[in-house]
């Protein structure tokens, strides 16, 4: 039986060899997009929802990429049992998109872990705001063989590695914590009671 030590040193090992392979094979225009998306914020005169929208959209394509490598697929929803961190800006952007109302309490770091807990957007194993998602939940994938350690009772028991881009997560640092003066929260106790069934169907068409 191999020991944890052991475990620890195989799966970073996989992970390595994994964001390598990706690193090689990702073709050159969606290089060249990770590497501009920060100028592009910035230079663009666009309102923060759209400036948001285009990172989003972004990010959705470069990890469509990443996605051919890793376990993650559809019904599978370990990470929305993890703590969600949603900046203001995706506060706003989620209340006029949705038209659901913040729960009225400050914006800030919580000290109250909700690790284990299921999103107050999860409808079974679905998101029900896929296409609005935060950031957060858009680049959140397992560089493994297996979802095995995205399980919420083991899922911290090693290091994970995870596949970011620089100039994406600066560019979402640019937009949802200017001057390092950005407020945040978990998603859940902000929208606690996520969507009624009326927004979900609205929603899902």
């Amino acid at each position: 039986m191999n020991t944890d030590a052991e475990l620890a040193v195989k799966k970073s090992d996989t992970e390595q060899a994994l964001v390598s392979k990706i690193q090689r094979e990702m073709p050159s225009h969606l290089q060249l997009k990770a590497e501009t998306i920060l100028s592009q914020i910035k230079g663009s005169r666009a309102t923060p929802f759209e400036k948001l929208d285009v990172l989003y959209q972004c990010v959705d394509e470069l990890y469509a990429f990443v996605g051919k490598y890793v376990p993650c697929a559809v019904g599978c929803c370990h990470c929305c049992h993890y703590e969600i961190t949603i900046s203001e800006l995706e506060i706003d952007y989620l209340e006029q998109k949705l038209a659901v109302k913040r729960r009225n309490l400050p914006v800030t770091s919580n000290s109250v872990t909700t690790h284990g807990l299921p999103c107050s957007f999860l409808v079974g194993s679905v998101c029900s705001i896929y296409s609005q998602r935060p950031f957060m939940c858009r680049q959140c994938v397992t560089l493994d063989t297996t979802s095995r350690w995205c399980q919420v009772d083991v899922c911290n028991k090693f290091n994970q590695i995870m596949f970011s881009f620089k100039n994406v997560k600066r560019a979402y640092a640019f937009l949802a914590d200017p001057g390092g003066r950005g407020k945040f929260a978990d998603i859940r106790h902000v929208f606690p009671f996520g969507l009624s069934e009326s927004q979900r169907i609205t929603e899902g068409n």
